[in-house]
């Protein structure tokens, strides 16, 4: 009797009676991918889906995961997989777009950036994302409308102001664009990006010593700053530097600026 009341405990566990549940391994999942162990995390969010088919929230932090493992078709299966269970998921829309974006898929990055933002109107990082969408499409006055909207939303979107500056200085609007970067500065002193912008337009308005100044910020706060020691070099030559100008062009050609070794050649022999 002993052994075939152990038989049934055996064949019960077998079956699933003490299984854990699609969300507990759900939240398992999620803790391992909070705690960066994203191969772990893939295999309890897979034994979710087993469990559950319809759990969009499992394939779309699955789809996380793999995003952080660079497997960027995974990653959009899964975010596609949870858009075909809730038509309404503005995250999986945006993690999606972004992945579009890393392919150079733009105009399929816009079309989810928009319909997130269809979805939700009052989402920041919608109109944010959008607005790099436009801006990559080489569309800046629908960038702008975008990043306008994002600000509006959150009035601490350091990034929007500064890829807003970003699209201010290809329509050549010096003074929008160097406000944009300075707010953004006001935002993050320590936004190495931002300082490069207004570098970059102040060195169009001929404004080299300030150029200099932010540029040489931007490197300071990232020494690999390829485009900030390539920009600063051509200044650095224009103003008659020659010896620090052409140390800042082979800067660059070390931190990988593709045109470097052209300019090495022309000014630096």
């Amino acid at each position: 009797m002993r052994r075939l009341f152990c038989l049934m405990i055996a064949l019960f566990m077998a079956s699933g009676g003490y299984g854990q549940s699609a969300e507990e391994y759900f939240s398992q999942g999620l803790t391992k991918g909070l705690n960066k162990e994203y191969s772990e995390a893939i295999a309890d969010f897979s034994r979710a889906i087993e469990l559950d088919p319809q759990y969009a929230e499992a394939y779309y932090l699955r789809g996380l995961a793999k995003t952080w493992l660079e497997d960027t078709p995974g990653a959009i299966a899964d975010y596609s997989k949870a858009i075909g269970i809730n038509p309404q998921y503005v995250n999986a829309y945006c993690e999606r777009g972004m992945e579009m974006v890393r392919l150079s898929r733009f105009s399929e990055a816009l079309s989810d950036f928009t319909a997130a933002t269809k979805i939700d109107p009052q989402s920041a990082k919608a109109h944010f994302l959008k607005g790099l969408a436009e801006l990559a499409l080489q569309e800046p006055r629908r960038a702008i409308t975008e990043f306008t909207s994002a600000i509006e939303l959150y009035a601490l979107y350091k990034e929007a102001y500064c890829q807003r500056g970003h699209a201010n200085y290809t329509l050549l609007h010096m003074n929008e664009a160097t406000a944009d970067y300075t707010k953004a500065i006001e935002l993050d002193a320590k936004y190495a990006e931002a300082y490069f912008g207004r570098g970059s337009v102040k060195e169009y308005t001929k404004d080299y010593p300030g150029a200099i100044a932010d540029l040489t910020k931007a490197i300071e706060l990232e020494p690999q700053y390829a485009d900030a020691y390539y920009l600063r070099g051509l200044i650095m030559l224009k103003s008659g530097q020659k010896e620090s100008g052409c140390s800042d062009l082979n800067k660059a050609r070390e931190s990988g600026y593709a045109g470097a070794e052209k300019s090495i050649r022309k000014y630096c022999k």
